[in-house]
């Protein structure tokens, strides 16, 4: 079979005809073989790139170009569609001097310089009702005054006629000139640029009563086009180059009508002077000096104008004499683009004019620069970075048994024993490498049965119930109230709190995160307090808007507004002799807050419609998550009425403050779930109560009801076993986590230290704060309580920390130093005498 087999190696004889190469290094090999092909691949690829870069680029500046003009189109449209809802809704108020003179000062505000003149033009020829607003006051003008206008407002009606109800005809930009005396503070007089629209108005027998009239002032459009042009565009994009960018409107004949500006400059006449530089033909039009209408030898400007009369957008390649085809290489981009007005509901949009937009800008010739400068950096910089990438290849090529020997040597100082994983280079170190793993396989397969021996026992341990019972009856609650469960030191603070403010009447301000029970301290100042036996409402200020959260809180009657068929109580009357919970006060309104604060002031309140002062007799409770003083900082949050409320606070501890209280949270949460579900009674496992104990709870109490009674309906037993067991939120850092099953190597236990220890019958422990606090102690010398404050990761009312203080110096772990501001905290087997 020797004739199988090549006698001599084809691969040896090829390297040895290359005479001087086959001696040469590997290191020279590469560098003689692979650098001038790269240089050659990446001159053929920047090439390429170069070419199609700049045909994709200039398809997206044209694109660009495009969806510029139809945002200035589209800006156009709506201000004359929102002038059309205004004059439709002019037309509903009454005919009479006070609505033109109400409208139009209510627009001087919202809208300053958008509207200049209203009126209305009767059907039966007598004296029409005529505002002007001259910028700084409105004022009427007369039948005599009004004649003496050229272009007046009353000759526009003719352009509504036959359009129906609720229909508005839209009249071209026109030229009015008011002459001297007509306008106060003009003294001179003024020429305007008006689009005008009119509406008829019918009686309700369907006579025609007459015609409102609207002039939509041209500066106002110009602005639009002046800001889409300037640095505060709403669709500005990238840095253009220095050439001058303009718009212009044109009509639907053709004709320029004004161009953009200066958005700063809101005075300057209309002009059409930069867009027609370097054209002929029509300058001025009847009713309009400043309009100017290209001649027919510019072709590329009248195919715009019919696709904008066909309602189409596109975009033209010019010169500055709008011509399509020049032998100059300054050609630019005309985007052009439809403007519509609906003059009736029923009826869909009409074209009424259009926009283009002239760029000017050499951003693709900047570009084309860039990319070259941008395509030979990156040709430097790959050569430069493929000269030492095989420089270190070169090294490494050589050295595979040294980097497998510095591998096996530092398996003893790794506290991990994993597979060696090494690039297969060549046939001895792979054998090598294969053997040494051969080994660390053998190592990791006897440790994986130790691994699930212990995890067997140890999971058995876990599925043990926990006499949970017992241990809550060896330590009963001081002082039971009724929702309101707990033993800590937050909890005993809490419930002294209660029960103070159910002995007073004052209004009440609950604090405290969601679901740490603010509703359930509530109803329990109700329960304890005289008013138990009255109403208990409860009225949620996040979860309605401002009118219905008025209607709800003060009530209306018949006829406030439209949905209005009867007289309704609102809440604080409907709470009479009992107590209103207003939660989630800190998202009311502005509004809201003003009729809360007088109507806690007050004790009265005055329904919806009405002017009558109605007294109450109801308790207010007010609850919030967020912390209202900074609210009141922010400016979002009254601050009379945050002080109104806070005649007495409540803080509700979150339950991480509390954490000694899961026990008999858990027992009263089991008893609850099981009697809803119809289960007999249920119990916890040790593993389940070490999660339970272990999860930091960000939900607070609602979350962990939540919890237990998802277990409990899952559970296919008496028993909850850890399994049943499902968070609303995955574990962070350093929180007990499920051990995995078989996966090398053995995973590390939960940490007896980060797992709060089953409820014992002995003595209760520090808990998290006080212990943090006595760390600080330890490293420190003394503590104070503003220190004490400081150090903890959550935000701990001064109360509670003094009382965790307090709680240490009654146990005889501190003792107090110093009075007043200069109290701090010592250790108690520190030397010096007690203060």
């Amino acid at each position: 079979m020797g004739f199988l087999v090549p006698q001599k190696p084809i691969w040896g004889s090829m390297i040895s005809g290359l005479g001087p190469f086959s001696q040469w290094s590997i290191r020279r090999k590469l560098m003689t073989t692979v650098i001038p092909l790269m240089a050659l691949v990446l001159a053929v690829t920047g090439y390429a790139a170069k070419v199609v870069a700049g045909k994709y680029l200039g398809l997206s500046l044209e694109r660009t170009t495009k969806v510029f003009t139809m945002g200035q189109a589209s800006a156009l449209t709506d201000h004359f569609e929102q002038a059309r809802q205004d004059i439709l809704l002019l037309a509903r108020w009454p005919t009479d001097p006070q609505t033109l003179l109400r409208f139009l000062s209510l627009q001087a505000d919202v809208r300053p310089g958008v509207y200049r003149e209203a009126a209305f033009i009767p059907a039966d020829g007598s004296a029409p009702l005529f505002a002007f607003d001259t910028g700084r006051e409105v004022r009427l003008i007369g039948k005599e005054q009004a004649e003496r206008i050229i272009n007046p407002p009353h000759a526009a009606p003719a352009a509504a006629v036959g359009l129906g109800k609720d229909g508005v005809a839209l009249l071209g930009l026109s030229e009015t000139i008011y002459p001297p005396g007509i306008l106060p503070g003009i003294a001179g007089g003024g020429t305007f640029h008006f689009f005008r629209l009119v509406t008829p108005v019918y009686g309700e027998d369907g006579s025609l009563m007459g015609f409102w009239m609207l002039s939509l002032d041209g500066r106002a459009a110009r602005e639009l086009l002046s800001i889409h042009n300037s640095p505060r565009s709403p669709l500005a994009a990238f840095q253009r180059t220095s050439e001058k960018r303009y718009s212009f409107f044109i009509d639907g004949q053709g004709w320029m009508l004004f161009q953009s500006g200066n958005p700063d400059d809101y005075e300057q006449p209309l002009s059409t002077d930069m867009a027609r530089s370097g054209l002929r033909g029509d300058h001025g039009q009847p009713g309009n000096r400043s309009a100017f209408r290209p001649s027919t030898a510019n072709e590329a400007y009248w195919r715009m104008v019919v696709d904008v009369q066909a309602a189409r957008t596109g975009v033209e390649t010019v010169n500055t004499e709008m011509e399509a085809h020049s032998p100059s290489n300054d050609t630019y981009s005309l985007g052009y683009s439809p403007v519509y007005f609906k003059n009736h509901p029923d009826k869909p949009a009409e074209v009424v004019g259009g926009v283009a937009f002239m760029d000017k800008s050499r951003l693709l010739l900047a570009a084309e620069y860039r990319l070259n400068d941008v395509l030979l950096a990156i040709f430097v910089a790959s050569m430069a970075l493929t000269t030492a990438l095989l420089y270190a290849v070169a090294r490494v090529i050589t050295s595979p048994l040294l980097e497998l020997a510095a591998r096996v040597r530092s398996m003893p100082d790794q506290r991990v024993l994993t597979p060696i994983d090494l690039p297969a280079r060549d046939r001895e170190t792979s054998t090598l490498k294969d053997s040494i793993n051969a080994l660390v396989e053998a190592v990791l397969f006897q440790r994986e049965e130790l691994r699930l021996k212990d995890a067997h026992i140890h999971n058995h341990i876990l599925r043990q119930p926990l006499d949970l019972d017992q241990q809550l009856a060896d330590v009963p609650e001081e002082h039971p109230m009724e929702g309101v469960i707990g033993r800590s030191p937050a909890m005993r603070e809490l419930k002294w709190l209660i029960r103070k403010a159910a002995a007073v009447d004052p209004d009440v301000l609950i604090i405290g995160e969601t679901g740490t029970g603010k509703e359930v301290t509530a109803q329990a100042i109700h329960k304890l307090s005289r008013r138990a036996s009255g109403p208990y409402i409860t009225i949620n200020c996040g979860a309605l808007d401002e009118n219905l959260l008025l209607d709800a809180l003060f009530g209306h009657v018949k006829g406030a507004f439209s949905e209005a068929k009867a007289d309704r109580k609102g809440a604080f009357l409907a709470a009479q002799g009992g107590t209103i919970l207003l939660d989630e006060i800190g998202n009311a309104s502005a509004k809201v807050q003003q009729a809360l604060l007088r109507a806690l002031a007050e004790r009265t309140i005055i329904p919806l419609g009405s002017d009558q002062e109605i007294p109450f007799d109801a308790r207010v409770i007010a609850a919030t998550n967020v912390e209202l003083l900074e609210c009141v900082k922010e400016g979002s949050f009254r601050e009379d009425l945050y002080y109104r409320l806070r005649v007495l606070t409540l803080h509700t501890p979150s339950l991480r403050e509390r954490m000694e209280d899961i026990p008999p949270l858990v027992g009263a949460f089991l008893k609850e779930s099981a009697a809803v579900m119809n289960k007999s009674s249920m119990s916890l496992s040790k593993g389940a109560w070490e999660r339970i104990a272990a999860h930091h709870w960000p939900g607070n109490v609602r979350e962990l009801k939540h919890c237990i009674m998802r277990a409990v309906a899952m559970a296919d037993s008496n028993t909850i076993f850890l399994e049943d067991l499902r968070f609303d939120a995955k574990p962070s850092a350093g929180e007990w986590k499920e051990p995995e099953q078989q996966q090398p190597p053995t995973p590390a236990r939960p940490s007896r230290k980060a797992t709060p220890p089953a409820p014992q019958t002995q003595t209760v422990e520090l808990n998290a704060r006080q212990r943090k606090g006595l760390e600080f102690l330890a490293a420190h010398g003394s503590i104070t309580r503003s220190q004490y404050q400081a150090i903890l990761d959550v935000s701990v009312p001064a109360r509670t920390a003094q009382y965790d203080l307090r709680d240490m110096v009654e146990r005889g772990l501190l003792r107090i130093k110093g009075k007043g501001p200069a109290t701090r905290y010592v250790a108690a087997g520190d030397s010096g005498k007690q203060d």
